[in-house]
């Protein structure tokens, strides 16, 4: 199975590309032509990632050009696989914005597959996981414990027989001294660890166990050097303890009954300063000033002055009452009188209307002129007779209004003047109630105060009547007693300790002696154990096995391109140094990898990555090869190369700025050019 072709959406600045695959395809072009995109592209989208660039979406999403992307294969079995990633904006309700990423997966043809994870297995079932990004310089860049981690992510020491169960035998095996160490080394093995990890993490507590076993050796020998010290110093007899120990007893037991009397004459001392302090206290309170009474004549008299203030308010109230009951008359009034002053002057309108229209047709019928026969002269008359007496009706009428109107202002005038007088008795009834009920208060407080000093003095009375029972005595003498006898008790104590000393000293430093002996042989024997488990012995040992096959697979291959030498691991150097490093055997003599010719080089490369992809053996075997820095004379060494012995890889993909002058009929050439 092989991939046929590839497609690509917003990688590294190119909106699209369809790229046909033969299985052995090499891409020609500058900087900027597309080279790195496609072989990019092809792990994109056969891995979900580009290894060296980091598996978390966002690594990947910086070769994104645009706010989605994506990778597409196609086998020639007709399997099609495809990834996207894209770019979720979201704005929140304060304005910010938060950037997210989603990958989706789609396969075909499908078969159930309904979840993001079963695309995702089915993609490595079909196609597999693996991959090598070819770039030699890297690997050979890497310190030797990396080395070490990179050759064993390729193949699990399990699969030769390293389980737990074999490397304890085998450090049993090793020394039958091992055999107390086995079980705590057991205790350490992680299940779910790989093979390397545990024996890193035995060996890790091991040299733990050395540097901890030293400290304490270290301190065992100082602390026998110290006892010996001393023992010269205080000598080796012990004396006796018990001829001191009724002394010493004695004067304990009568430092504890002085210490007691001691301890209650001070409680009493202590206790009567307290009492006089308590004494000062009150008197200082009773000193205070007394609140004066007010008395309950005249708290009684200002009760009466506000009564009396309510009888005026109630008084004034009833008063503008009335005047309010005056003013609505009067305004009453007012309105009964507004129809006939309007009805007569209307009258007198239409009145002084005709005798208008009379006097302008002179003296004729302003109707029907000169055929009227009536006298116009008695109805004239008549009519300015009925005028005149409306004017003077309507006069008296308008001085009847004049002094209604008067009357109503002097009643509002007198009703404001009676609501000010209200609020000004309010006003002053409130502030002499606040003044009652300050003095009310007042007195009540001084109440509580008189019971208060009653109280005080009663205390008083109690604390010197009990001062004065109290027994105080001068402790003077008593601790210059105490004091003597403390003196006397250090002496026994410390002649007690020396004899002591000497005794513990003697069976400390046998102790110390032995346990310096027990450390030395503990040490030695983590040492050894050490030994065992680094990278010349057991170390070493998992490492042959594990990478023997793929050394086998590289010299195999190399043997296709007709070179008469192998390769080989190198695990110490020359000093013993334990190291991890790669030589070529070549007529007994081992040449290092630095000493190799360019062409050399080049083609062992090619022989690792098809070795590397070989001993994976995923269903698609791919090799990405970025060779921008190869000249073409070792270009075309390593595609001869990979034409010998690397026809079991399905797909190898090569970007290179350099045309080959001759390129085998397997190789598909495609020559790019800036966008």
């Amino acid at each position: 199975m092989k991939a046929v072709k590839l497609t690509t959406a917003n990688i590294k600045g190119w909106p699209s590309i369809t790229q046909p695959l033969s299985g052995r395809d090499i891409f020609i072009g500058e900087n900027g032509s597309g080279k790195s995109t496609r072989l990019e592209g092809f792990l994109f989208a056969l891995l979900g990632y580009v290894p060296g660039k980091g598996k978390e979406l966002s690594d990947t999403f910086k070769l994104c050009s645009a706010g989605e992307m994506s990778g597409t294969l196609e086998t020639d079995t007709g399997f099609i696989c495809t990834r996207t990633i894209k770019e979720k904006k979201t704005k929140h309700q304060d304005g910010d914005k938060s950037f997210s990423l989603s990958q989706t997966i789609s396969v075909f043809p499908p078969r159930g597959e309904k979840t993001d994870n079963q695309k995702r297995d089915r993609i490595a079932a079909e196609l597999g996981d693996f991959s090598i990004m070819f770039n030699l310089n890297a690997l050979f860049a890497l310190s030797d414990n990396e080395k070490r981690k990179f050759i064993f992510s390729l193949t699990d020491p399990a699969q030769f027989g390293w389980t737990k169960e074999r490397f304890l035998s085998e450090i049993e095996g090793a020394n039958v001294a091992f055999h107390d160490l086995v079980p705590k080394l057991s205790l350490i093995w992680d299940p779910n660890g790989s093979v390397q990890d545990n024996v890193a993490n035995c060996l890790l507590w091991v040299k733990q166990q050395i540097s901890e076993s030293k400290a304490l050796l270290k301190k065992a020998q100082g602390t026998k050097e110290n006892l010996l010290a001393q023992k010269r110093a205080i000598g080796s007899d012990p004396g006796s303890v018990a001829e001191l120990g009724a002394e010493y007893q004695k004067a304990k037991d009568d430092l504890v009954k002085i210490s007691e009397e001691i301890t209650q004459a001070k409680e009493r001392i202590k206790f009567a300063s307290d009492l006089r302090f308590k004494i000062d206290s009150l008197r200082k309170k009773l000193s205070a000033p007394e609140p004066v009474m007010i008395s309950r004549e005249d708290i009684f008299a200002m009760g009466e002055n506000l009564a009396k203030a309510d009888k005026e308010i109630e008084k004034a109230n009833r008063e503008r009452e009335k005047a309010e009951t005056e003013a609505a008359d009067l305004f009453k009034q007012m309105k009964e009188l507004e129809v006939p002053i309007r009805n007569l002057t209307a009258q007198g309108l239409a009145c002084k209307d005709v005798l208008t229209k009379i006097a302008a047709s002179k003296g004729l019928c302003p109707l029907i002129g000169k055929k009227c026969k009536a006298n116009l002269n008695d109805f004239t008359a008549e009519r300015t007779t009925e005028l005149e007496q409306m004017r003077k009706e309507m006069t008296k009428l308008k001085k009847q209004n004049d002094d209604l109107a008067e009357k109503q202002v002097a009643a509002e005038k007198r009703i404001k003047e009676i609501t000010r007088a209200i609020e000004t008795m309010h006003v002053t009834k409130l502030s002499g109630q606040r003044t009652l009920d300050s003095l009310v208060k007042n007195n009540e407080l001084a109440q509580k105060d008189t019971e208060a000093r009653n109280g005080l003095k009663k205390q008083i009375e109690d604390a010197e009547a009990e001062l004065k029972n109290l027994n105080i005595v001068d402790i003077n003498p008593m601790e210059s007693v105490r004091q003597g006898l403390a003196g006397q008790i250090r002496n026994l104590e410390m002649e007690i300790d020396k004899r002591k000393t000497i005794a513990t000293m003697l069976g400390a430093f046998d102790r110390a002696n032995i346990e310096a002996v027990e450390l030395e042989q503990k040490v030695d024997l983590l040492e050894d154990l050490a030994t065992a488990l680094g990278p010349v012995n057991l170390q070493g040992k998992i490492l042959k096995d594990t990478i023997g096959p793929l050394i086998g697979k590289i010299n195999n291959l190399l043997q296709m391109t007709g070179r008469d030498y192998n390769l080989k691991p190198i695990l110490t150097d020359k000093n013993g140094k334990e190291i991890f490093d790669f030589v070529w055997e070549k007529h007994g003599s081992e040449i290092s990898f630095e000493s190799l010719s360019g062409g050399e080089k080049v083609v062992f490369g090619a022989a690792l990555a098809t070795a590397l992809v070989l001993q994976k053996n995923p269903p698609l075997k791919t090799l990405i090869v970025e060779a921008s820095e190869c000249d073409e004379k070792n270009l075309v060494a390593m595609m001869d190369a990979l034409d010998k012995f690397g026809g079991d890889i399905n797909n190898v993909l090569i970007a290179t700025h350099i045309m080959p002058s001759v390129t085998a009929p397997s190789w598909q050439s495609h020559k790019l050019h800036l966008s």
